[in-house]
């Protein structure tokens, strides 16, 4: 039996490869960084990071921020309205961060866009769980100071 032959690659295409994963790394990171650094070295990573899109990610890293909070709520088919979820852990217990994260980044309009639709459906397939009968679901901004607004709304009615 003969052993398979071990393949090194080109000492090009390793310094490349390098090269490509650590300007990535730095473009996530200067994405991230405080405005001063990020405004410094952004026109570095401007066209990879918005014109090719290559460092969007879901803010599941992002800080925590006090000012404003996002909840999802169940309006039954009496019009009762129920707290589904909610991005403030103190209106939600021990629960874990990284929904906290992503459920913020609803506080931006494009990511509302985007996927707001499709977070809105999961609470209405995930209802019947919890053994509640849903009309639609809501996305509703909460930010201090100022009256909360529902933002996003998705019906829950199958049509049979």
């Amino acid at each position: 039996m003969v052993a398979p032959a071990i393949v090194r690659p080109r000492p090009a295409v390793l310094v490349l490869g390098v090269t490509f994963i650590a300007y990535h790394l730095a473009a996530m990171l200067t994405t991230s960084a405080p405005a001063v650094i990020r405004d410094a070295l952004w026109p570095c990573f401007s066209i990879y990071a918005e014109g090719l899109r290559m460092t969007g990610r879901f803010g599941v890293f992002a800080r925590y921020t006090r000012n404003a909070s996002v909840a999802v709520y169940g309006v039954g088919v009496d019009g009762a309205r129920q707290l589904l979820s909610h991005s403030s852990p103190g209106r939600r217990g021990a629960a874990d961060d990284r929904i906290t994260k992503i459920q913020r980044k609803f506080l931006q309009e494009e990511n509302r866009a985007l996927l707001g639709k499709t977070y809105l459906a999961y609470f209405c397939r995930t209802a019947a769980e919890r053994g509640l009968e849903l009309e639609r679901t809501e996305l509703e901004l909460e930010r201090d100071g100022a009256a909360s607004e529902v933002v996003l709304s998705a019906s829950c009615r199958r049509d049979r």
